[in-house]
């Protein structure tokens, strides 16, 4: 009993000491030139992380690991770029959870977070959203690091260059990404456009990002099985006491093989074997037999003979006891082994072959045996074996130069441990001996670009190309390298050149329409304004045969994002929403998931959009209605699709349904607002409560309430004024108050300076223009009256807005009334003005007027057959007016009597 007790006390103590040492080292911090990075050593399910606005709080019902991580990040100085102060809370507990609340610096600071159970681990990123940076007020608000100066560019060839011959330029900061880092710029750099303005960043391309498999360092072939047997490795040797007639007849054996007489050799083994039985030469009969088999196979291979001969030379190996047949026997059957990729196999002969050879002291067939154990365990990722393997000196200390290494790299990548591959790599860096070796090259540069220190992935990138290009790593090198200059953010036509080279230089079919899919995210995804020469890429998202064998996991969900894409930056939203929703959304991981939500409430946003521009308010109200739980409520708020929403309910007039889309729209308040992906430019990018303020004055406008309006409008603070358009809704109201000098002031105030953060929409342009046109109109002004109209009328002909395009006809009919009015017209203009009105507004209801002007204007211009013509016509049409058709007579009558006289 007494033991029993011990027992238990030995294991509670280990169990709360393991646990305890668990939950000693419970944050990571670490510092990169782009962004910070915070990995919590914790279990998923007793952690949360929820960003509210400017504080990130980090929750858990778990009081020990609460007070652990609070003691850890007591001892971290908090980074004042990114954190203001930390603070902790047990209040309540364990009603509410115990929570460390952390402060972000402003509101310039984003958070990436998401857990990686590999490692067991959340990993929090904080970042730098210059886009908020640059609408900051002063640039000292961010201490940011500046760039370093711009060196010149040199030229070069870049079809055949490596980056190592690319121009140095400056890399960019990076900010946060839903998938990956992406190039950021400061308020500095803001000023002074980066190398590519004509891009997006790279969240907007090919964003999905994957780890490559580390590089298998390479087995080199010991033996070529297609023209070798093994008596090449073992030699034959003639009996020496041919008296013994035993052996005069293994002689003769040996004599008819050497003969390659295959029907004698036959007869003479099946002889030999009755005469003595199973005797001493024995094994060396076998041995005969089995390489008879082989070389008669060689000219034309068949498996089942191949796979006879395997079987007699493995049993030869158990049986003899000759150290040099046994040798000769295990390098055979381990390079068959491995030529056929049986790496099971392969680690169950080299181990045998690797204990053999210790045994008898023979070094080179030790360290051949070690590295194919090495390159089977790799085959079979067995990580930790290779490891373990490793860790006999001896053996370490006989490998060749770099080997151990090569293959220790090899299974730290495979485990995840790209940072311990770093410490290493950076502690024996300047004494490796050149070239390097491929698979440390290979394996240091994915270790580097996994860690976002992708100047020095493309330093050794470079120098595996450079070294090793004829490697199947090789074109995944390339890839990577042109991945890493776009992460970058280096000038777009070098990157593209780079892209290209992995495209045209790659063996790989996986790697070629990888390197294609990111090509076409850059060319076409990316840019702001596409050429027809960017359109024609799109080619490459079709897939050769080969291709379409390699489409992975990975490969597909980068395919679709891109194509989608593809769909979003042609506007061809109706089409990029049916895409979307035959992609296997549910299957995905959150992280991925997320990214096609985000890019698929932007393609509902600019349905609605278009369809709120155009004046289609009920296709608002139903694509909202549909798509808002799918996709919109899944990621950060839109502020101005909420804005469109409450002014579609309130143009068609379904006021309670406007009051229930308001109170939602004002729940949204403390809320973090939609800063990517912004695919569709927004009209209005004011902040909530002034959207507020404006959808309660819109109500009132649309009721004609101009009275209550100007009330409300007069309310507002001089603060608020510039936020929401007071001027235009200053001038709309005096314009129906009838107080037309005043309206025009107003109006003209918005014509000179509009305010970039809240646009007026195709429609309050319009009103806009109607408000002020018919304000000139009615002061008969008529030289102002001509001169404004003109220019506002060549402005509106070119517009291609369908409420715009409306008030052409108005403007157009009021500037040749007052050309008409004058004591003087200009009749050669009022004809050609009156011809295009005819011919631009065929249906107007100004047709008659027109019409009747643009006779008159022939008449006056000696035209008198066409004007007569016209006039005439009108006179005729039962849709002309009366009063028209009389104003016609007496131009007719007038023009007789003038004729007559003459």
């Amino acid at each position: 009993m007494f033991k029993l007790a011990r027992l238990i006390t030995l294991f509670y103590v280990v169990a709360v000491c393991g646990t305890l040492s668990a939950l000693a080292d419970v944050i990571d911090q670490e510092s990169f030139k782009t962004h910070l990075r915070w990995n919590l050593l914790v279990p998923r399910d007793q952690f949360n992380v929820i960003k509210r606005g400017q504080n990130l709080h980090l929750e858990t019902v778990n009081l020990q690991l609460f007070e652990n991580l609070a003691g850890e990040l007591a001892k971290i100085k908090p980074n004042d770029q990114y954190i203001q102060s930390i603070s902790y809370s047990k209040d309540n507990f364990p009603a509410t959870p115990a929570t460390v609340i952390i402060k972000l610096k402003d509101p310039t600071v984003e958070l990436f977070s998401f857990y990686r159970d590999a490692d067991k681990k959340y990993i929090l990123d904080f970042w730098i959203n210059a886009d908020l940076v640059s609408e900051k007020s002063t640039p000292t608000e961010f201490k940011a690091p500046l760039p370093l100066p711009v060196e010149k560019q040199k030229k070069t060839n870049l079809l055949n260059a490596n980056i190592s011959d690319l121009p140095p330029t400056n890399p960019l900061l990076n900010r946060n990404s839903k998938i990956l880092p992406i190039v950021e710029v400061t308020k500095e750099i803001v000023e002074e456009p980066g190398p590519n303005p004509e891009y997006r960043d790279i969240r907007y391309g090919a964003s999905f990002i994957w780890d490559y498999a580390p590089m298998i360092p390479q087995l080199d072939k010991d033996i070529n099985l297609a023209a070798k047997i093994p008596d090449s490795l073992y030699t034959i040797k003639d009996r020496e006491n041919l008296d013994d007639p035993k052996e005069a007849h293994l002689q003769l054996n040996i004599n008819f093989y050497r003969a390659e007489k295959w029907g004698l050799l036959n007869k003479s083994l099946t002889l030999y074997e009755k005469k003595y039985g199973r005797d001493s030469n024995h094994v060396m009969l076998e041995f005969i037999k089995a390489n008879a088999l082989l070389r008669g196979n060689l000219a034309k291979p068949n498996r089942g003979i191949t796979q006879s001969a395997m079987v007699m030379l493995d049993n030869i190996k158990d049986l003899t006891t000759d150290y040099d047949l046994k040798s000769a026997i295990f390098r055979y059957l381990v390079q068959y082994n491995v030529d056929v990729h049986d790496y099971v196999r392969t680690l169950e002969l080299s181990k045998q072959f690797f204990v053999e050879a210790r045994g008898e002291f023979d070094q080179t067939m030790v360290i051949q045996s070690a590295l194919t154990i090495l390159h089977a365990l790799a085959e079979l990722k067995q990580a930790d074996k290779i490891e373990e393997f490793l860790s006999d000196k001896k053996l370490s200390a006989i490998l060749p130069p770099q080997m151990g290494m090569a293959y220790l790299t090899y299974a730290m990548l495979s485990k995840g441990r790209s940072k311990e591959i770093l410490s290493r790599y950076k502690a024996v860096e300047k004494s490796l001996t050149k070239p390097v070796h491929p698979a440390i090259l290979y394996n240091v540069a994915e270790s580097f670009f996994r860690h976002a220190d992708y100047e020095m992935a493309l330093k050794v990138y470079d120098e595996f190309i450079t070294t090793y290009s004829y490697l199947l790593n090789a074109p995944y090198a390339r890839l990577r390298l042109a991945m890493a200059y776009e992460l970058l953010d280096r000038p777009a036509d070098q990157n593209l050149v780079l892209y290209k080279n992995a495209i045209d230089r790659s063996t790989s079919a996986e790697v070629r329409y990888e390197a294609k899919l990111r090509y076409v995210g850059m060319r076409i995804d990316r840019k702001l304004k596409l050429s027809d020469g960017d359109r024609e890429t799109e080619v490459f998202l079709e897939q050769s045969p080969d291709e379409t064998k390699a489409l992975n996991k990975d490969l597909k969900k980068l395919l679709w994002l891109v194509r989608l894409r593809v769909f979003i930056v042609e506007k061809k939203f109706d089409d990029a929403l049916s895409y979307l929703t035959t992609i296997p959304l549910d299957a995905m991981k959150p992280a991925e998931r997320r990214v096609y939500e985000g890019d698929g409430a932007e393609i509902v946003f600019g349905l609605m959009q278009e369809a709120y521009l155009k004046e289609d308010y009920a296709k608002v109200v139903k694509l909202w209605e549909v798509y808002k739980d799918k996709y919109e409520n899944k990621v950060a708020k839109n502020l101005y699709m909420n804005f469109v929403v409450c002014g579609s309910f309130i143009k068609l007039g379904l006021f309670k349904s406007y009051d229930r889309a308001l109170t939602s729209f004002k729940s949204v308040r403390g809320e973090e607002a939609r800063n990517f992906p912004v695919w569709v430019d927004r009209v209005k990018t004011t902040d909530l409560d002034q959207m507020i303020e404006e959808l309660n004055l819109i109500r009132l406008v649309v009721d004609a309430n101009w009275t209550e309006a100007g009330l409300k409008l007069a309310s507002y603070p001089v603060s608020l004024r510039d936020s929401i358009n007071y001027a235009y809704y200053r001038g709309l109201i005096l314009f129906h108050e009838k107080k037309y000098t005043d309206a025009i002031l107003e109006f003209e105030k918005v014509l000179v300076r509009q305010n970039p953060r809240n646009q007026l929409t195709p429609r309050q342009t319009a009103d806009l223009l109607m408000g002020y046109v018919e304000s000139l109109y009615q002061l008969k002004d008529q030289e102002r009256f001509k001169t404004v109209v003109k220019a506002l009328a060549e402005d509106v002909d070119r517009s291609t807005s369908a409420p715009i395009l409306n008030i052409s006809e108005r403007i157009n009919y009021l500037r040749i009334e007052a050309y008409a009015g004058d004591a003087n017209p200009d009749w050669k203009e009022l004809e050609e003005m009156t011809k295009g009105f005819r011919e631009k507004f065929v249906k107007s209801p100004y047709k008659s007027r027109i019409g009747y002007l643009y006779g008159v204007s022939l008449i006056k211009n000696s035209k008198l057959p066409e004007g007569r013509d016209v006039l005439n016509r009108l006179t005729t049409d039962k849709d002309v007016p009366s009063h028209i058709k009389e104003m016609c007579r007496s131009e007719l009558v007038t023009l007789e009597l003038i004729e007559k006289k003459l």
